[in-house]
């Protein structure tokens, strides 16, 4: 294997890489996304859903439980169900929009500074934040992930799915 330093971005502070917005402090997402997002209509049909569950996996590491947020939406992609656009799915999807107007900042994890680590269960959700420390007890995100159960997990003990989290 070998190394085109031609491709490489090595000692950048700031620039656009993978799609993501690098700056000196950290990692940001890319404005060109989130107006997409933003400019985007009610989806009418499954595939206008899938479409939007596509553009929010490329946030899905910026928004704390983005999984739990979506799923009144995630709910219409189910075999025979109608795509009626109700007011559960317009208050996750504003919800989502929301956010997308103050976008998050993840900062890099920094050697011999305590991560934290904070998981989310729900009877069908779950969620985990990375997290350093910084003064006066504030905490600065480093990663977030979240993730739909699958239908074997759901039937998961409270402490098989904190377990399964944690994994």
């Amino acid at each position: 294997m070998r190394l085109n330093l031609a491709k490489c971005a090595f000692g950048v502070t700031t620039g656009k890489l993978l799609g993501y917005v690098i700056i000196f402090i950290g990692i940001e997402i890319n404005r060109t996304k989130i107006k997409a997002i933003m400019s985007m209509r009610l989806p009418k049909t499954k595939k206008q859903i899938r479409g939007f569950i596509g553009l929010l996996q490329y946030i899905i590491r910026f928004i704390s439980k983005l999984t739990m947020a979506c799923q009144p939406i995630l709910k219409k992609l189910k075999k025979n169900v109608l795509v009626i656009w109700d007011d559960e799915c317009q208050e996750a999807f504003d919800k989502i929009k929301a956010y997308l107007a103050n976008p998050l900042l993840l900062v890099p994890g920094i050697p011999n500074i305590p991560l934290l680590l904070q998981l989310t269960v729900t009877k069908k959700t779950m969620g985990a934040m990375l997290a350093k420390e910084v003064s006066n007890g504030k905490e600065n995100a480093i990663y977030y992930l979240s993730k739909k159960m699958l239908k074997y997990e759901v039937r998961y003990t409270p402490l098989e799915k904190f377990c399964l989290a944690l994994v």
